[in-house]
């Protein structure tokens, strides 16, 4: 019996450590996408080039509407 107990306590302990571990690295990873996602908006471009009537124009990206043609 003595056995047993000292082999379930083990088990515990590193069934324990493994699910520690797992919550450290998710939370690691969790924090260099939420900064990756953060550095690539910043990337984001904030005009776009709209024709309109044959005409070039360039314009912020916030007042383009759904049909509008772009280059």
């Amino acid at each position: 019996m003595r056995y047993e107990a000292r082999y379930h306590e083990s088990n515990s302990t590193v069934v324990l450590t493994l699910v520690i571990l797992r919550q450290l690295l998710e939370a690691r990873a969790q924090g260099k996408t939420k900064s990756a996602i953060k550095e690539l908006l910043k990337l984001a471009l904030n005009k776009a080039t709209r024709i309109r009537d044959g005409q070039e124009e360039e314009v912020e990206i916030n007042i383009i509407h759904s049909g509008d043609l772009l280059r």
